[in-house]
This record gives C-alpha cells, sequence and structure tokens, in this order.
C-alpha cells in the first residue's frame, strides 16, 4: 500500500509539470504571433509615411550641400559656381602659403653669394623677396635683432657657414670667401634719404618715442626733421659716398661679368617677375612658378618703406659736389672693368646746387 502512494504522488506530479509546460508553450506562440503582427502593421506605417514624404519632397527645389544654411532652398544649378568659386580661393590660399615655407640649408651646402649694395639700397626687401622666391633664408654679415624677430632668420646664422641662399652687406671685408656677388644699386640719393630715416628711427626709438612694432626699415619722419637735422644728413651723405667708391673698387677689383650680376632698384619696382627670374637664374636655383607667383601677390613685405616725395632740399652744395663724383667714379669702374653699366643719375633734377 505505501509503494502504491509514491507511486500515484509521482504521477501526479508529473502531469502537474506537464501541464505547466503545455501552458508556457501556449503562451509563447501566442506571444511572437502578436510581435510579428505588430511589426508588419509598423513596417507597413513606415512604409507609407516614407512615401508620402519622398512624394513632398519631390515638388520642392533641391538644397545646395554647398550652402551653410540647411533651411535655404538655393537651386543646385548654383553649384558648380560656388564649388569653382570655392576651389579658387582654396588654391589662392595655398598658393601665398607657399611663400611662407623658408628653410636654412645644412651648413657647407650652399656657396657664398652676397647681396651688396649701400645702405638704403632696398638690400632688407630685395632679401624678402630673394627668400620667398626661392625658399631659403638670407643673412647678414650684420646682426639684428629686429630682423631676426621680424621673421629673417638666416641673421642668426654664420654669414660664411653655406646655409643661406645670399648674404646682405654694404662693404667687402672678405671678398676672397664670395663666390658671386649681387649688386643692388638705386638711386644715390633716394638711398642717401632712406639711410637718414633709418638713422632717424634709432633715434627715435632710443628716446622711446616710437611705436611698439615699428622698424627703421619702414620709417619715415616729418619734414621739418631734414631742415632740422641739416648737418646730420649731410654727414650721412659724406659716409655713403665714401661706402660707395670702396664698394665699388672691391667689386671691379674682385669680380668679372660671369660673377656679378647688378640689379637696379628701379627695375624692381617697374618689371619684378622679370628680375626676380634673374636673380634665381644666377644662384642656380630652379625656378618654381607657384613660388614666383606667390612672391610677385605678397611683394612688398613689413620691411618696406613707403615713398614719399620732399619739398625741401637738405643738401649742401658740397655734399651735392660729392655725391656726384662719386656717381662718376663707379660709372668709370664699371666702364673700365667691362662690367655692367650703372643706371644712377650724376645729378638730381629734384635736387639742384643752391645759388
Amino acid at each position: 500500500m505505501l509503494t502504491m502512494g509514491c507511486r500515484n504522488r509521482r504521477k501526479a506530479i508529473c502531469m502537474l509539470l506537464l501541464s505547466i509546460a503545455v501552458i508556457a508553450l501556449c503562451i509563447n506562440v501566442s506571444f511572437h504571433a502578436s510581435s510579428q503582427d505588430g511589426t508588419e502593421k509598423g513596417s507597413s506605417r513606415y512604409r507609407k509615411r516614407k512615401s508620402e514624404n519622398l512624394t513632398k519632397d519631390s515638388t520642392r527645389p533641391l538644397l545646395n550641400p554647398l550652402h551653410d544654411n540647411v533651411n535655404s532652398t538655393k537651386p543646385i544649378v548654383d553649384a558648380s559656381q560656388e564649388i569653382e568659386n570655392r576651389s579658387s580661393t582654396a588654391l589662392e590660399d595655398n598658393v601665398s602659403l607657399i611663400c611662407n615655407n623658408i628653410s636654412i640649408m645644412p651648413p657647407g651646402s650652399l656657396p657664398v653669394i652676397a647681396l651688396a649694395s649701400l645702405p638704403g639700397s632696398g638690400n632688407t626687401w630685395c632679401r624678402y623677396l630673394i627668400e620667398r622666391v626661392t625658399g631659403i633664408y638670407t643673412g647678414s654679415v650684420y646682426t639684428s635683432r629686429k630682423l631676426a624677430l621680424g621673421g629673417f632668420l638666416g641673421e642668426r646664422k654664420d654669414p660664411y657657414g653655406g646655409e643661406i641662399v645670399v648674404l646682405k652687406m654694404h662693404t667687402m671685408d672678405l671678398p676672397r670667401k664670395i663666390d658671386r656677388t649681387i649688386l643692388l644699386v638705386r638711386d644715390i640719393y633716394d638711398a642717401i634719404f632712406s639711410e637718414f630715416n633709418r638713422m632717424q628711427f634709432e633715434i627715435f626709438d632710443e628716446m622711446g618715442k616710437t611705436k611698439p612694432g615699428r622698424s627703421g626699415h619702414t620709417f619715415l619722419p616729418d619734414e621739418s626733421v631734414y631742415t632740422e637735422k641739416t648737418e646730420q644728413f649731410n654727414e650721412i651723405a659724406s659716409r655713403i659716398v665714401t661706402q660707395c667708391r670702396s664698394l665699388i673698387r672691391t667689386i671691379t677689383d674682385n669680380f668679372d661679368n660671369s660673377r656679378l650680376l647688378v640689379v637696379h632698384y628701379e627695375d624692381l619696382k617697374t618689371d619684378l617677375e622679370g628680375q626676380l627670374k634673374r636673380i634665381v637664374e644666377f644662384l642656380r636655383l630652379p625656378l618654381d612658378d607657384e613660388r614666383l607667383k606667390c612672391t610677385l601677390r605678397n611683394s612688398e613685405g613689413i620691411f618696406h618703406r613707403p615713398h614719399r616725395n620732399l619739398s625741401v632740399n637738405p643738401f649742401t652744395n658740397e655734399s651735392l659736389l660729392e655725391v656726384q663724383n662719386a656717381v662718376e667714379f663707379a660709372k668709370d669702374a664699371m666702364l673700365k672693368h667691362e662690367l655692367p653699366l650703372l643706371r644712377i643719375s650724376t645729378t638730381s633734377t629734384r635736387f639742384p646746387r643752391k645759388r
């Protein structure tokens, strides 16, 4: 009897478990059927709504994908023109940036080439142009902290170390170390005024009368300064005359036509492209058309003094005669050594001798 009771209880438990399993299976089937029906209904609603939106949008003009305003209804037919305009602007920006990519070369990799001129002849501006058209920094036998801070990084390099493309100088103390020379020539009267202006800046700067960030290479004093400081002006004129004789004598004694290129400052103003091509060829460097284009578009720089016509004549008659004699000496010396002629005026119509 006891055995029969145990068997009946086990049978009842099995039946209960079986019933529970059947009920669970039915619930699961019902749930899946309901989910599938809901998905089909949801998909149907989505397809219907999508179709309505596409139909509605097809009646609107297409938006220009380049336009910043996404709510704009600007027709897409203008997109090609906008792409062309933006591409042109981006290309122009990239071309401008080429000029700023300038390097110092490895020591000893370049010959020493002088960029010689009288003070006030535009040497710093010419250096700016050469750096941009060649991509190589220029240097100087004079270390100028202001020029170095202004971007002329070659100022801090060994002048004769072969790391820079040209070397600024106003006198030649070591001509045997120089392979070739670019002689930058400017109207000597303009050069004297330019150097006087630079010297006045140095004086005013020491007195704290200049604005921050200004440079002697761009400074223009008031016109009254020329009459107030006539003596100082003529002392500068006499110094430049002496430098003129010394520089021309050194050049004619040490360089022939194959090692000398004469560049006139006035030609840089009127034919910059042609003169830059001459300079690059003389440097024996490849001409990069994009760099040339960039340099022509950005030719002024930050160390280029604007020109101004003066109504005063600070020259004494003695200074004018000294200048005239120096110009005649320079022209005769170049002619005697069969070097390029210097197109500089012996006399100046702007500054006639006083009676």
